[in-house]
């Protein structure tokens, strides 16, 4: 439990949160599941991060890849900037991801197309650049996907999602 309250430490260290929503976020806690916008198991594993629409500004950090049992992770219409970290490749539960509606730039991950329960993708509306990773268009599971508004190049894969 110690590694994953020091990994949530570092996801608060990463960003700046105008409106208290951290405020309960504390290292001295043994029970992160007591946190606002954390969700957790019956067995105590965070399953879940809602950090949408908070005014949270700053970069995501690559300590969230340590969260390795979580499944969702919304953290649409704030005010993030840097890139997505390829650490989010090691959740591989993570079923559902939306980093919508902030200020991402880079390239998608190649990374994320290891994420073989991911059902939902929805990152439009930032300024990510370069080519779809082919490995994240081949994701068989995807049963929604959200790409636009970005500065996205080159050819567009085969997308295998249901719906995007």
């Amino acid at each position: 439990m110690v590694y994953i309250v020091a990994a949530l430490m570092l996801v608060k260290k990463e960003m700046k949160d105008e409106h208290n929503v951290f405020d309960d976020w504390d290292i001295n806690s043994v029970d992160p599941c007591t946190w606002n916008r954390v969700a957790c198991s019956a067995e105590g594993f965070v399953t879940s991060l809602d950090m949408a629409s908070m005014g949270l500004s700053g970069t995501l950090s690559p300590s969230i890849g340590n969260l390795t049992r979580l499944h969702s992770m919304s953290f649409q219409n704030n005010q993030l900037s840097g890139s997505i970290p390829v650490e989010i490749g090691r959740l591989e539960m993570l079923q559902t991801v939306d980093l919508s509606s902030n200020n991402l730039t880079g390239e998608i991950p190649d990374s994320i197309g290891y994420l073989g329960h991911l059902s939902y993708l929805k990152l439009s509306r930032n300024n990510l650049s370069g080519q779809i990773p082919e490995r994240v268009a081949n994701l068989t599971g995807l049963s929604f996907l959200d790409l636009s508004f970005n500065n996205l190049t080159g050819p567009t894969p085969r997308i295998l999602a249901k719906a995007y």
